[in-house]
């Protein structure tokens, strides 16, 4: 029996509720970690006193920092980012000086020494990971940040002002930090004594050897939501957290160019957009059949009102966990080929792949009038999420290798460089 061990955790916000991708996995992967042994949270992003409660209670025994307000600009963080080649812009514009003191503060507090450090992404590793010194670390890259902006590269000149001056400035910014973060992430992740991704994609495009994969998950529900049939008034859903960029840019794309084709044909149909939404998305409701609803408590009465689940990605990284929800609420789903990406689906089985606006529609159109194929994806893509994407066993092959990971190296109470 592996001895228990005590982990470091950095990871951007709180994890609480876990409502959405990012939360969920953090939310789980902690979950694992906490079940290996005692954390400590250090997060990147201010918590009130109701959040720190909340994560005190959800993570028995762990001490919580937050810094007291947002990580400030640096002054000339501009200028860093211009001739700092090393750095990726989000990082280049913080002054992290006075953070990097109060969790070195944090850190030498610790009751006993740290058998291990994870780090949820890069940018957090190289924002607190110091703290690794002589420690094993274990860094989650859920999102490879240089295929993100590769994504959103393509996008940029394919839009209509991508010739303009301000249109070329935008993809210059993104070509110039695309590079960075490649180069950044990898000389991260070589740093860390084992990195996880989400999918052999992501490993394929960090390009790191010794690399293992967590796939995301989700966590099983007492009932399937989805219903059998297609109802009288045909529901489509996409769901996500409409501020992330990807989100956005699928659903203005989605609701402009793809939802027209689809009310052709389908002339009652609905479609239903979940999550906190941008100015853009908000605009959307103005749509005829277009609902726009913000976040929402309950998703479950959500998805049982629906048909169909959409995943409309043009961007991003990482896997989709609103499709494993829609696999695990037995409902069916179209979607691109990067909203698909990481799960090894099979087209036509699992779901249905569909790119570009007359393919993605004709996709929806056989879904909600096909019966026979409704009903194979929903099958195929339940016993899917039945074989491999139930959250608890790949919670407890993670606790079982952070302890493994931990017992490799002897313990010590590590110190951050000041």
């Amino acid at each position: 029996m592996i001895a228990p061990a005590r982990t470091l955790c950095l990871i951007p916000k709180s994890p609480l509720p876990p409502d959405t991708g990012s939360r969920q996995r953090i939310f789980h992967l902690l979950h694992a970690l906490h079940d290996a042994g005692p954390i400590d949270l250090v997060v990147a992003e201010p918590l009130d006193d109701d959040e720190r409660v909340a994560l005190e209670t959800a993570f028995s025994g762990a001490r919580v920092w937050a810094p007291a307000r947002p990580l400030r600009a640096h002054t000339h963080g501009r200028l860093r980012w211009l001739t700092v080649r090393t750095l990726p812009l989000g990082l280049a514009v913080l002054d992290l000086s006075g953070a990097r003191r109060e969790v070195a503060a944090f850190v030498d507090a610790a009751p006993a020494p740290y058998d291990l450090v994870f780090s949820y992404t890069a940018a957090l590793s190289w924002m607190f990971g110091r703290v690794r010194r002589r420690v094993p670390m274990v860094c989650d890259m859920a999102d490879i940040g240089w295929v993100v902006r590769a994504r959103q590269v393509a996008v940029a000149r394919a839009a209509p002002d991508a010739r303009s001056w301000r249109g070329r400035k935008t993809i210059a910014r993104l070509v110039l930090d695309q590079r960075r973060l490649a180069r950044f992430e990898r000389e991260e992740g070589a740093r860390a004594t084992l990195v996880t991704l989400c999918s052999e994609v992501d490993r394929q495009a960090l390009g790191l050897p010794g690399t293992q994969i967590v796939s995301n998950g989700y966590a099983r529900p007492a009932r399937p939501s989805g219903r059998v049939e297609v109802g009288a008034d045909p529901v489509l859903l996409f769901a996500g957290q409409m501020t992330y960029g990807p989100n956005e840019d699928g659903a203005c794309w989605f609701a402009a160019s793809v939802w027209p084709l689809v009310r052709s044909g389908f002339p009652t149909a609905r479609l239903v957009i979940l999550g906190r939404p941008t100015p853009a998305v908000e605009a959307l409701a103005a749509l005829e059949g277009v609902e726009v609803r913000g976040y929402v408590e309950d998703l479950e009465a959500e998805l049982a009102a629906a048909d169909l689940v959409v995943v409309p990605l043009r961007q991003g990284s990482g896997t989709r966990i609103k499709i494993l929800e829609a696999w695990a609420h037995h409902l069916p789903v179209v979607a691109t080929t990067v909203g698909a990406e990481g799960f090894d689906a099979i087209d036509g089985r699992d779901l249905l792949v569909a790119d570009t606006e007359v393919e993605i529609a004709a996709a929806i159109a056989r879904v909600l009038g096909e019966p026979d194929l409704r009903a194979a994806l929903v099958r195929h893509g339940a016993d899917r999420f039945d074989q491999e994407f139930d959250w608890a066993p790949i919670e407890r092959r993670f606790a079982e290798q952070a302890r493994a990971i931990a017992a490799s190296a002897s313990a010590f109470v590590p110190k951050v460089a000041r």
